[in-house]
């Protein structure tokens, strides 16, 4: 999703696609005074311009055909952002924002838009695509350590009946 040429080797005919999912992902966590530049921008790529790079390629197809369904998952820290969570929340809220206004302006010629809003599950091994800045001091591991379970459960609260998925509007 990062690499515009990938996007186009793999979307050869955009017609013959009924159904696009955008889930690439990788969590970023940190106290956001931590985070550079280049990490912020890698979260942002991966969460936010590559789904927008991937949409912008089907939809002339779609628009022409006049249907077609996006389905944009984010996740529960799209509405309820926690500590050290911030770089993935911004990436979040932005996917939300980028298929709600898609919803309105592409929802005449067809298209749905929709956004699914997982929480997190026990079941998952999504800790190895955790990233945390090299640059995290011990006292704030510490703090994380501390505020994880609190952190988790007010997601898991925040979404009962996770996922949850939604017209983007």
């Amino acid at each position: 999703m990062c690499d515009p040429d990938s996007i186009a080797d793999a979307l050869v005919d955009a017609a013959d696609i009924d159904v696009l999912v955008n889930n690439a992902g990788f969590e970023v966590q940190g106290a956001i005074e931590m985070i550079d530049d280049e990490l912020m921008h890698r979260q942002l790529d991966t969460k936010v311009l590559g789904p927008l790079r991937v949409i912008r390629s089907v939809m002339p197809a779609w628009r022409e055909r006049g249907h077609g369904v996006i389905v944009n998952v984010s996740s529960v820290v799209g509405r309820a952002t926690s500590p050290f969570g911030g770089a993935y929340a911004a990436s979040k809220h932005a996917l939300e924002a980028m298929s709600e206004a898609l919803h309105w302006e592409a929802s005449s010629a067809g298209i749905r838009v929709r956004v699914i809003e997982p929480g997190r599950f026990p079941t998952t091994d999504f800790g190895s695509n955790i990233v945390r800045p090299p640059t995290q001091v011990r006292h704030f591991r510490s703090v994380t350590a501390r505020l994880a379970p609190l952190i988790i459960a007010d997601q898991n609260a925040a979404v009962r009946g996770s996922p949850r998925c939604r017209p983007a509007c």
